[in-house]
């Protein structure tokens, strides 16, 4: 049985999301370094939204936190029960956070319309030598019928 989380939309009318899927993903940093370093821009280019990349080159060593992201983007699709493809790319997911800390995820339109619109908790987290993250993917029970 999938557990039901109740939810609030706005606060006055009440929802029902069910967990649709989790998905968990870890990576060596210096891997992710070298190919940083090998492809530069282009790569991250690929990878990453121009919101993603401002918030990382923020910081003196960017590479775990642009890891951890590369690991979240891999732990919502498969969260959603898809890998990356023609339904959803790396540019299609965003992973930014709040002004608290707390990390979130955000679909293109296109993607939040193909998956029924989910909502994603998201744990990310990095040591010297690995970056690693779970997702967890909420949404309508409808859409785990039609694609589970």
């Amino acid at each position: 049985m999938t557990p039901i989380i109740p939810t609030t939309m706005n606060n006055t009318f009440p929802t029902v999301q069910t967990i649709i899927g989790i998905g968990v993903d870890i990576i060596e940093i210096d891997r992710f370094r070298s190919a940083m370093h090998k492809y530069g821009q282009r790569f991250l280019d690929k990878l990453f939204t121009k919101n993603e990349q401002q918030h990382c080159l923020r910081y003196k060593d960017p590479e775990p936190r642009f890891a951890a992201r590369f690991s979240a983007k891999e732990a919502v699709v498969k969260a959603l029960g898809e890998g990356f493809g023609k339904n959803i790319s790396f540019l299609d997911i965003e992973i930014l956070n709040h002004p608290n800390g707390k990390p979130s995820a955000t679909l293109s339109d296109k993607c939040s319309k193909h998956f029924h619109h989910p909502i994603f908790h998201l744990s990310m987290s990095h040591s010297r030598d690995y970056a690693t993250a779970s997702a967890i993917a909420l949404g309508n029970p409808s859409f785990q019928k039609e694609n589970g």
